[in-house]
C-alpha cells in the first residue's frame, strides 16, 4: 500500500511542507515544498524528484484556500 505523510518544518524564515512517501512502511523518499510559493500562486502543480531516492519522481498539486 502506498501512503504519504505531510508535515511542516521551519528553515530560517521560510516554512516548507514535507511530503514523505511510504510503501509497506518503507520510505520511498520525500520532497520539500515552499509554502510561500503555494500561497503566492494560490496553487502549484509540479513534478518533483524525491530526495533520498535513486530515481523517484512525484507530481503534486496543491491549492491554497484561505479561511473565509
Amino acid at each position: 500500500m502506498l501512503a504519504f505523510r505531510v508535515s511542516s518544518i521551519q528553515k530560517r524564515v521560510e516554512e516548507f511542507h514535507v511530503v514523505c512517501l511510504f510503501f509497506n512502511q518503507e520510505s520511498l523518499g520525500y520532497v520539500e515544498i515552499n509554502l510561500s510559493d503555494v500561497v503566492s500562486n494560490r496553487r502549484i502543480n509540479e513534478r518533483y524528484h524525491l530526495i533520498d531516492s535513486k530515481n523517484g519522481k512525484i507530481q503534486i498539486e496543491l491549492q491554497w484556500r484561505p479561511a473565509s
